[in-house]
């Protein structure tokens, strides 16, 4: 502080070297005021602006490719065969061997109906075949298998009689 100063009878003179008298402590400024009204209300009492609860959906035509700027992290997937098929999907029995790893992975659908559907017509050539769920970012999807196949020649065969079958994106799974 500068000059003297003299405090009244009953107070004492105190020092405050920590900013609080600064005549332009707490200046707002345009930008500052912009991302506060981004978050909250102009409201006396201020309170939080609502966030939209349900995004937007966006419906791409059929057989259209949607694109994304931003890299994702790969998406994992667990496949389930440990429910037992219904008898309405028809199943050949495999050849019994020592392991049975190799899946052939058909295809992806979104309702059960279509899974069924595909994996009754490959069932009819005389492949056996489950249906597995996998869920991706919440949603439930059924995913159509062929196998398991005991040896890398069965599972290429089934492939390939996959994939003239319509299939082309079928893929081995382990």
């Amino acid at each position: 502080m500068s000059g003297t100063y003299i405090a009244p009878n009953g107070y004492r003179a105190v020092e405050r070297e920590d900013d609080r008298l600064n005549p332009n402590r707490g200046v707002r400024t345009a930008a500052g005021d912009a991302q506060t009204d981004q978050i909250w209300q102009r409201t006396i009492p201020r309170s939080l602006i609502p966030l939209e609860q349900t995004p937007p959906v966006v419906t791409l035509p059929e057989g259209a490719v949607a694109y994304s700027d931003a890299a994702s992290a790969p998406t994992l997937f667990r496949i389930s065969t440990r429910s037992a098929p219904d008898a309405s999907v028809a199943q050949a029995k495999p050849t019994p061997t020592a392991t049975r790893s190799s899946w052939v992975r058909v295809a992806t659908f979104k309702t059960d109906e279509q899974a069924r559907q595909v994996a009754q017509s490959l069932a009819s050539q005389g492949l056996p075949m489950r249906l597995g769920t996998v869920k991706r970012k919440g949603t439930a999807y059924r995913v159509v298998l062929a196998g398991p196949f005991g040896t890398s020649k069965q599972t290429q065969s089934a492939l390939s009689q996959v994939r003239s079958a319509g299939y082309n994106n079928a893929k081995v799974s382990k």
